[in-house]
């Protein structure tokens, strides 16, 4: 899958955000968005993310989905993580 290799390896997306509390510069998602979505089109891919709240007894998750598609090939991986709500 070259293409994959070609967007990862020109994928440049510098930390333009601080966090002022942590002292510590971070890049957001969407700065990775907007840094992917041309080369994405350069390489006729593309590349689709969800999430979606999951209810399992008494605890909620959150399951994240990546999907990347180029030349009728998909790659897929998922990853959940316990949502916690602080009420104070």
């Amino acid at each position: 899958m070259k293409e994959l290799i070609e967007i990862q390896s020109q994928l440049k997306v510098p930390k333009g955000n601080i966090n002022k509390f942590g002292n510590y510069k971070y890049r957001s998602s969407e700065d990775i968005l907007e840094s992917v979505k041309p080369l994405l089109k350069k390489n006729n891919a593309t590349l689709t993310l969800t999430d979606e709240i999951i209810n399992i007894g008494i605890k909620y998750f959150i399951k994240s989905t990546a999907k990347f598609s180029v030349n009728e090939i998909l790659i897929k991986t998922e990853g959940a993580g316990l949502l916690v709500v602080v009420c104070s």
